[in-house]
């Protein structure tokens, strides 16, 4: 069951990331709290945690529905955040997980800030395959199968969501009198 919720959460958003913007911001909440609390706080026991984490999952899906334009800050941040933290764990830098979660968060907010539909696809895509390569982590695979599977998946993501972006703006633009 520990494998599925993430890899379900991760499919979702490579595929509607852009599209379910609300959901992806809980997500990116979601994971930044759980991630953040796990990494630099001494919360105990793991239901603490898992409470953290729907709480800031909820009020960034609250704030997505209700003031858009700080959900884009906000998305941007939770999810640079995320994937700076995840970063920095992997490459042995646990020790700057905190640094590391503001500095990506600031960079994945004005990311999105800046170039909204593109970034937004950037970071779903992103988010979700780090979602689904972080639920095959114990699981017995190379490190170059669970490379492919990142790539794979991430641009999965980028394809699906940018063809979903192209449709929707072909449908937004009258055609020519």
């Amino acid at each position: 069951m520990e494998i599925i919720v993430p890899i379900i959460a991760g499919i979702i958003l490579l595929l509607f990331g852009r599209r379910l913007f609300w959901l992806f911001i809980a997500t990116a909440g979601f994971l930044a709290g759980w991630s953040f609390a796990r990494e630099n706080l001494d919360i105990h026991p793991e239901s603490s945690l898992l409470l953290v984490a729907v709480v800031v999952g909820l009020i960034g899906a609250l704030v997505a529905i209700f003031l858009q334009r700080a959900a884009v800050a906000l998305a941007g941040f939770f999810s640079g955040g995320y994937l700076a933290l995840n970063l920095a764990v992997e490459l042995g830098y646990k020790s700057a997980g905190t640094a590391a979660f503001i500095i990506g968060g600031i960079i994945g907010a004005m990311l999105l800030w800046v170039a909204f539909d593109w970034a937004l696809i950037l970071l779903s895509s992103m988010t979700g395959a780090v979602l689904i390569t972080n639920a095959l982590h114990n699981r017995p695979l190379s490190d170059a199968v669970t490379v492919g599977i990142f790539l794979g998946s991430f641009a999965l993501g980028l394809v699906v969501q940018a063809d979903q972006l192209k449709r929707s703006k072909r449908k937004a633009t009258p055609p020519p009198e």
